[in-house]
Parts: structure tokens; sequence; C-alpha cells
């Protein structure tokens, strides 16, 4: 099995990552880097070396986050009808491409926050019916009243 020297290949894979490159397209532009294979067999092999990977993938998810707001707010170029909107369209599908990465990459901060409090509200039946009882108890009966008149 090769020998990586973790720094010049893991450092060259870590620093690509920080700025926004996913692990295989670094692979995949460098051919002097070890196969994919190989890569995953350090990282599960290795539990520091899965660490650092861990601390780039989240400092992506950093760089993919500030990129979605420049990719926001981009001029739009003069391009005119259909080409203007096709140029409208790219842009959400990178800025919605950016966001869905980053929010798999370090979900406790770009994820959906979901909110899963539980209240006990339960309802007392006798409880209601002592209350209902006293706010009848506080009615005047009207046609007592009337009746008396007459």
């Amino acid at each position: 099995m090769q020998v990586l020297d973790p720094h010049s290949i893991w450092q060259n894979i870590f620093e690509k990552m920080t700025e926004g490159h996913s692990l295989q397209q670094i692979l995949r532009e460098d051919k002097s880097m070890p196969s994919t294979y190989l890569v995953y067999k350090m990282l599960s092999d290795h539990p520091e070396l899965r660490e650092l990977y861990q601390q780039a993938q989240e400092a992506r998810a950093e760089y993919l986050a500030e990129e979605i707001l420049s990719l926001s707010d981009a001029p739009m170029p003069q391009l005119e009808g259909s080409m203007a909107n096709a140029w409208v369209q790219r842009q959400r599908l990178r800025v919605d491409s950016r966001k869905w990465t980053a929010s798999k990459l370090k979900p406790k901060v770009y994820g959906d926050h979901i909110d899963l409090t539980v209240r006990d509200e339960r309802i007392s039946v006798i409880t209601a019916l002592e209350q209902a009882q006293a706010r009848i108890s506080n009615v005047i009966d009207v046609n007592d009243k009337l009746s008396q008149r007459s």
C-alpha cells in the first residue's frame, strides 16, 4: 500500500477543500493525487486524518456560505429575454446547491432547525366542569325576574 505524505498531499487536499472544492473534484483534477479508494481507506484507518478532514469540510461549508452572498450580490450582465432568465436560473441553481451542501457539511449551523419542543398541556375534564358550573351560577335567570314583575 502506498504511504501518503500528510505534509504534501493531504495538506493540498485540505487547502483546496477550504477553498470550496469537493474531495472528488480535487482527486479528479490533480492526477498526482491518490485514488478515491486509497483516500477513503486512509481516512478510515487514521482517526487524526479523519478529524482534519472533518475540519476541512466545515471550513468548506463556511466558504460556500460566503460564496452564496457573492453570487446573490453579483450584478446581472446585460442580457435580454430568455438569456436573462437563463442567467437568473443558473444563479439560483448555484446558490441552492451551495446552500444544500453547506447544510450537509455543517448541519448545526446551516441545516434546517426543527423545533421538537414537547409540552404537556392536558385538560382536566373535572376542572373544566367545575369552571363551567361556576360561570353558570353567576348567571341571573331573566325569565324568573320577568315573571316576578307580572
